[in-house]
């Protein structure tokens, strides 16, 4: 049997995908306006300007956890 909302389904996983990876973040316009010591900076393929990356905050999580265990 056939998915009848298929097509509805993936619409709504690009709207989501979107929204995490550009909208839900700060933008700025030219790369060294993005700089920040420990973060990547990368241009958005949805909005054209520049964000940063989440990394480090990340991995100062996965080293925290790392203590408490």
């Amino acid at each position: 049997m056939a998915d009848k909302y298929k097509h509805l389904k993936r619409k709504a996983q690009k709207l989501r995908k979107k929204k995490k990876m550009c909208e839900d973040k700060k933008q700025y316009e030219t790369n060294e306006a993005s700089f920040q010591k420990g973060q990547k900076s990368y241009k958005c393929n949805y909005c054209g300007k520049w964000h940063r990356s989440g990394q480090m905050g990340k991995f100062i999580a996965q080293l925290n956890k790392r203590k408490k265990v």
